[in-house]
């Protein structure tokens, strides 16, 4: 337990409601007493006067009585003293790597308690201090307030690792759903010459899950929290496991040799899978082949239409005299000799378009055809 003291500062207030803000919290302190408790004294400094009301998110600290103060003076008003279940950790995190002194503070006082400064006193004495948002009655907040240079955290080691669960094959679509495994190891080593209890936040991700046996004692929006004792000079090791769920599709009449090696290779490489696509994959190589074979013969039918194109410009340039005249037969001639090659492409382009609606109908039918439900 500790106790925790909310002050103000105001004018008249002549009994009036006043939210006060702003304030300054002071004296948590957990620690064994001097002769006179310092939590007694600050108990018996100060006597407070007010009563608190809250209004869903909003809530306001009514005075008991009226305060006076005269011109250019200031007065401390109390407005909440009270005792709070506390815990002296230590403070780790991921974006935050320095470990801190923190206590994991339940705020049981029945108010709300508004955002300002406090202060922490150890056996009598400065022990820190930081900023706080407003805490509502019952809730659980974890306030930083110093470093904690006696404690050190690291990772030890890393393992990502993926496992096919489930293949599917309908309707030329390839269906294939993975569980990705995430494991880490933090080693959490206390130097100090008394115990620690070290709170280890490990950051959430959406859309994995814990895989861990080791349960954490507090899950936030952002965060797992890891409780971790440790006796002075001790080194304790925090193994944390996650899992995540991927769903992958393809459609097999476009699928390339380079993809299916990457799909079969990336999800574990399983034999009766490769060899149940193979068949697809050699129908789909031959489609590919047809493909380049006619791009292959409509390039060389471009390169001739294109020197064509020269010496017809040519042809035009030339006059009826007797040298001129030959270059005319000569020219006439590969313009023919030409014609020949582009007809003679054309139409075995026109059979390899034939060829490849039939390669492309195999391909067709064995990709219809193949179906398969498959557990990993």
């Amino acid at each position: 337990m500790a106790r925790i003291g909310r002050v103000g500062s105001g004018g008249n207030y002549g009994g009036a409601a006043k939210r006060v803000s702003g304030g300054v919290m002071g004296g948590l302190g957990a620690a064994p007493a001097p002769p006179i408790a310092y939590e007694d004294s600050a108990a018996a400094s100060v006597t407070p006067n007010a009563a608190a009301t809250a209004y869903d998110d909003y809530f306001e600290y009514k005075l008991n009585q009226p305060i006076t103060i005269r011109k250019n003076e200031s007065a401390m008003v109390p407005v909440l003293q009270s005792k709070v279940d506390v815990e002296r950790v230590t403070l780790w995190s991921s974006v935050q790597t320095r470990p801190l002194r923190a206590l994991w503070l339940t705020n049981s006082t029945g108010a709300t308690l508004d955002r300002g400064s406090f202060s922490i006193i150890e056996n009598g004495s400065f022990g820190g201090e930081g900023l706080l948002d407003p805490i509502h009655p019952n809730e659980r907040r974890l306030l930083s307030y110093a470093a904690d240079d006696a404690v050190r955290v690291s990772t030890e080691s890393r393992l990502d690792s993926r496992h096919l669960q489930q293949a599917t094959i309908h309707q030329g679509v390839l269906k294939m759903s993975n569980r990705e495994i995430a494991e880490i190891t933090y080693v959490v080593h206390n130097s100090g010459t008394s115990p620690r209890m070290v709170v280890v936040e490990h950051a959430r991700r959406n859309g994995w899950e814990l895989d861990s046996d080791t349960a954490p004692a507090e899950t936030t929006p952002n965060a797992y929290r890891y409780r971790v004792a440790t006796a002075p000079g001790e080194t304790v090791r925090l193994h944390v496991g996650e899992r995540h769920t991927i769903a992958q599709s393809w459609r097999l009449a476009t699928m390339n040799e380079q993809t299916f090696d990457a799909i079969i290779r990336t999800n574990g490489d399983d034999p009766k899978l490769r060899q149940q696509l193979q068949p697809i994959l050699e129908a789909r190589h031959q489609v590919a082949q047809i493909d380049t074979q006619i791009q292959e013969k409509q390039t060389q039918i471009d390169n001739i239409s294109k020197d064509q194109d020269r010496l017809r410009n040519n042809l035009s340039a030339l006059k009826s005299s007797a040298e001129e005249r030959d270059l005319i037969r000569r020219y006439t001639r590969e313009l023919n000799e030409q014609e020949d090659q582009i007809a003679a492409l054309r139409k075995e382009q026109d059979v390899l378009k034939q060829r490849r609606v039939q390669a492309q109908a195999d391909l067709d039918a064995k990709v219809q055809s193949l179906e398969t439900d498959q557990s990993f």
